[in-house]
């Protein structure tokens, strides 16, 4: 019910039988709610130079993220770096991955790997050959634990019985593919470059040849109207799927439904998939939900995200990753990249310092992401103004009711789930507040004239 049908009960009252989506559209913070997408701390770049490789040695290494910049097809709504392949550079970029992976190795990065996750752009573009290579590399440089995750995303015209039996021989045990919709006017105007018959045959297919395995889907698409989005989160239960990651549709000049719709499309989908026995575990962004059945939970997006983070390779043009406390900043460039490797040299455009103070706004900015932080290492700081600091900024988002503290660890509340963003915000330090997130356009215009 709505605030005013009941006017003899208290506030508090009123606020527990309004539906979630009430409560979220009337909450003070939903004039800043915007879907942003932090996926990388410290926010301001510094200038990679060779002389810095002592500093990047580590034992700790749990995992890779490898991004693969090329698509057969290029979608309107990918964010991401990439570009359309050819067979030749994308040999190359293979040789040249692999070799960045051994170098890491060679400076004296070491670990039991927990999770391998191919990325992109669009990793199935890799034959099973190429990933094998890849595979292999990461073998002979690193250890793997007995249960590792290794992930591919693949788009749906790329999933073939055939192609999906070579990718379970070479060890790839995870999959997920952003099928986007199952409609084929939502996938037009959206401007996929795959139909509807895809989304299915794709789906089936995975199903059938994978224990562990999920799909995208979007909402908040131009034309997309409430049925259309149950309707295409009933077929996703129709397949009986162990993963399933929704985004909001954050195109430029995307002129399709209101705030107000997203909010009721998000808390639909967290509804009815909660009933179908999924779990909200993580979300990458406002307006970007993570949810899987027990036991499912993607472990590149726990690892990497949950607190405390775990150090992991960004490997690629345009890669991300976090080791010896560090975040490294891939070059974007797909020659560049190929160049600097050519040459031994490792192909970062950016290395941020290692700060404890930074390293715990890391540990909050990211791990908020996953919606539970464990705050007993916070209790044991020394520094009494840091602990304040911290301890000021949690009142603060319980006051807002975004967050409730329960036996010395941080929950993000219901409504919180819907303002990951900004529960980002509120934990960035005050020197980073005054550096802008950049992503990939942002990225390479730095790359360019640096």
């Amino acid at each position: 019910m709505k605030e005013g049908r009941h006017p003899n009960c208290s506030n508090r009252k009123k606020h527990e039988i309004m539906k979630l989506s009430d409560q979220i559209i009337a909450h003070p913070w939903i004039s800043k709610r915007v879907a942003e997408y932090y996926r990388w701390y410290p926010n301001d770049l510094n200038k990679f130079s060779q002389n810095q490789l002592t500093s990047l040695t580590s034992q700790n290494l749990k995992g890779l993220y490898i991004h693969i910049p090329f698509c057969s097809e290029i979608c309107k709504f990918c964010p991401f770096n990439k570009r359309k392949s050819d067979a030749s550079n994308l040999e190359e970029y293979v040789v040249s991955v692999c070799s960045e992976i051994d170098l890491y190795s060679k400076i004296g990065v070491y670990g039991n790997l927990s999770f391998i996750y191919f990325g992109g752009g669009t990793p199935s573009i890799l034959s099973p050959k190429q990933l094998e290579q890849i595979l292999n590399t990461i073998r002979n440089c690193f250890e793997f634990q007995t249960d590792i995750e290794i992930s591919i995303e693949a788009h749906p015209k790329h999933i073939t019985n055939e192609y999906a039996i070579e990718l379970k021989k070479v060890g790839v045990n995870r999959i997920s593919s952003g099928v986007q919709s199952f409609n084929d006017t939502i996938l037009k105007n959206i401007g996929a470059t795959h139909t509807a018959k895809y989304s299915y045959s794709a789906s089936e297919i995975m199903r059938n040849h994978f224990d562990n395995s999920g799909i995208d889907l979007l909402y908040k698409c131009n034309g997309q109207e409430i049925f259309h989005w149950e309707n295409d989160l009933m077929a996703f239960n129709k397949f009986e799927f162990n993963h399933l990651s929704t985004y909001v549709l954050t195109l430029p000049k995307n002129q399709s439904n209101s705030g107000i719709e997203e909010i009721n499309m998000a808390t639909y989908a967290d509804s009815y998939l909660t009933s179908q026995n999924y779990q909200h575990y993580a979300s990458c962004a406002t307006g970007g939900f993570d949810f899987s059945r027990e036991g499912y939970k993607c472990k590149y997006e726990t690892e990497h995200w949950g607190s405390p983070q775990s150090e992991y390779l960004g490997i690629g043009a345009g890669a991300f990753g976090f080791v010896a406390n560090r975040t490294t900043v891939n070059l974007h460039n797909i020659e560049k990249y190929i160049i600097s490797l050519s040459k031994g040299k490792l192909p970062l455009l950016s290395l941020s310092s290692s700060d404890s103070t930074e390293l715990l706004h890391r540990n909050f900015v990211l791990g908020v992401k996953t919606l539970n932080i464990d705050l007993k290492p916070l209790l044991k700081i020394n520094d009494n103004l840091t602990l304040l600091d911290f301890l000021n900024r949690i009142d603060f988002l319980k006051s807002n009711g975004m967050v409730v503290v329960v036996d010395d660890n941080l929950q993000v509340t219901d409504i919180g789930r819907y303002f990951i963003d900004q529960l980002s915000e509120v934990f960035w330090s005050g020197r980073q507040i005054q550096f802008p997130h950049l992503e990939t356009t942002n990225l390479v215009a730095f790359e360019r004239t640096n």
